[in-house]
């Protein structure tokens, strides 16, 4: 399934003004895409519409967080401002959500990632744990957006479209990242760069996919974190 992690302004993202990595394959190398999913046959909102819903959105979560916060966080949705994007797709998502989980329980990780993975009664106590205290992994398994800053919890809120949504940082989720990869794989920046280009098959054990995802992921929350934008899932 595709799955994939987008960092960037909103107004980029709302009015599709980029291209996922297979959009871009595609382009390069002169062949057709279409993306399907629900709302891509509906008109595009206009830029400068987005950017304002998503100042006065971000507005009130700064006033709400203010007494946490060292600054206000804030990001550029001028069309200048970079994005960047990658796949871990579905399962890559399972792996280092179901990695996180068994990890925080005291579990040894599977050998293979299960079809339905969020059915798992271990991953599925993990995501509905919203208590850093009892989950140290919950700006992974809980958290869809993480906002270019430092603050070191999550909270529930709305996005720009109005839907549920686990808010976490993305100084936080680098941190995450860190303290997962330390008591799991102990990968190096190279390991991690070897991972990315790991040639993925459905029967790939659970740790193989683990290592291409948490690559991934942190190669993402590092670069969310220093361009100061906004990263989270599009599904």
């Amino acid at each position: 399934m595709a799955l994939d992690i987008y960092v960037g302004s909103l107004a980029r993202y709302y009015t599709q003004e980029w291209e996922n990595v297979v959009q871009a394959y595609a382009r390069e190398s002169g062949q057709s895409y279409q993306k399907i999913g629900p709302g891509v046959d509906q008109p595009l909102p206009n830029w400068d519409e987005v950017a304002n819903v998503s100042k006065q959105w971000l507005e009130v979560i700064n006033q709400q967080l203010s007494s946490h916060l060292d600054g206000p966080i804030t990001w550029s949705e001028e069309p200048t401002s970079p994005y960047f994007t990658d796949r871990p797709g579905y399962d890559g998502w399972g792996a280092i959500v179901t990695a996180a989980s068994y990890v925080n329980a005291g579990k040894p990780i599977p050998e293979m990632l299960s079809e339905d993975w969020m059915a798992d009664p271990v991953v599925l106590e993990a995501m509905e744990t919203k208590e850093s205290g009892k989950n140290r992994f919950i700006m992974i398994t809980c958290s869809g957006l993480w906002l270019p800053a430092d603050f070191d919890f999550t909270f529930d809120f709305v996005d720009v479209c109005n839907e549920k949504i686990n808010i976490s940082s993305t100084g936080l989720l680098a941190i995450g990242l860190r303290m997962l990869n330390e008591q799991t794989v102990e990968m190096d920046a190279g390991e991690m760069n070897s991972a990315l280009q790991a040639q993925l098959t459905a029967e790939s054990p659970l740790e193989d996919v683990f290592r291409f995802s948490l690559s991934m992921y942190t190669d993402l929350a590092r670069k969310a974190h220093e361009n100061k934008l906004p990263m989270f899932y599009d599904m």
